[in-house]
């Protein structure tokens, strides 16, 4: 009796360990594996070019429309309760009216999914292309059939869109470099710059568009050379008189914000940029006077002291030598439909 039970007991363990193993193995045979530069299909066409004198970029990241004022995650201290379809619906919504009153030539958003149990597979791409009449492209930056080796499996699909009216003239994919050991590769984002390149009027020049979001969840030193990568790039592009703007989640604080937004959460904190390490001419912009995110280790409460709010200033531009900015400003929006407030950009090419 005892050896039979030992057998089961062998025989069980056994099957755990092939059950895992086949997970995997499995995981990884079918991991999205992108190559370092992809073409992006466009939505649609047009005959529209920018004007020089006056262009208007919207930079959102939509936190997957599932991380709103009532939301939290356990990756940075809170329960990580997933919210329901019709709260994700809501704030799908809410977003698509933000970007239809921005009234933006062009409007760069982050974390948008299309099929994902985090956000109960509401397709959030195929509602701001349905909602609205601007020409998209869009990069899938985090594709997995399973955010962990062990179940319950969860599986993710989203990445970066970009929507315009006029100007569209190219897209592409362009991979940074991975923020993730190899293991945890197979289940991780897998970042990547949206570069949408469009006609402007009176000019040969395009106006290059870069539309990125930095790994949150990764070491300080990968996010910098992700970010590092991001900056080579648009500097290599303006080389031919282009116009370049690269936008979005840097999950850095800004210069001198960090002092003016003290953050009391140990569980995660963003790293730091200064604007200074830039080349000449070039400028990161931002609005220091709004916050742009905040840390998900509790609901968001608009009546909390302004010192727990646990705010920061991680959201912006940057942009090449030939460009004038006329403005940069957060749109305080309280966190209501994501973890970020979008940031407005205006500027007049030089």
């Amino acid at each position: 009796m005892k050896n039979k039970a030992k057998n089961i007991i062998l025989a069980v363990v056994l099957a755990i360990v092939v059950f895992l193993i086949t997970n995997i193995v499995g995981t990884f045979i079918n991991a999205y594996n992108p190559n370092p530069q992809e073409p992006v299909y466009l939505t649609g066409e047009t005959d529209k070019k920018l004007s020089p004198d006056k262009i208007k970029i919207l930079s959102f990241n939509t936190c997957h429309a599932a991380l709103g004022k009532d939301s939290d995650s356990s990756k940075e201290g809170g329960n990580g309760r997933l919210v329901s379809a019709e709260n994700v619906l809501i704030n799908t919504r809410g977003i698509c009216e933000i970007v239809n009153l921005s009234n933006a030539d062009a409007v760069i958003l982050q974390d948008v999914d299309r099929d994902s149990y985090r956000s109960r597979y509401v397709d959030e791409y195929s509602y701001y292309l349905g909602n609205s009449s601007l020409i998209g492209a869009y990069a899938l930056d985090y594709k997995s059939d399973a955010t962990a080796f062990l179940p319950p499996y969860k599986k993710v699909e989203a990445g970066l869109l970009t929507l315009s009216e006029k100007g569209v003239f190219s897209a592409e994919r362009v991979s940074l470099p991975s923020g993730y050991d190899f293991l945890d590769a197979a289940i991780s984002p897998k970042r990547a710059m949206l570069v949408t390149r469009y006609n402007i009027e009176g000019t040969e020049n395009k106006l290059v568009l870069i539309n990125f979001e930095l790994d949150a969840y990764t070491t300080e030193e990968k996010r910098t050379q992700q970010l590092e990568f991001v900056i080579d790039y648009a500097q290599k592009a303006a080389q031919n008189g282009d116009y370049v703007v690269a936008g979005g989640s840097f999950y850095m604080s800004f210069d001198q914000t960090a002092e003016r937004y003290p953050l009391k959460n140990n569980r995660w904190k963003p790293g730091v940029y200064e604007s200074a390490n830039l080349k000449k001419g070039w400028k990161l912009c931002y609005d220091a006077a709004v916050a742009t995110a905040r840390v998900l280790d509790a609901p968001y409460d608009s009546k909390m002291p302004q010192e727990d709010k646990q705010l920061y200033v991680a959201d912006g531009f940057i942009v090449s030598p030939n460009i004038e900015v006329k403005m940069a400003v957060t749109v305080d929006q309280q966190f209501r439909y994501s973890a970020h407030n979008p940031v407005l950009l205006e500027i007049k090419l030089k």
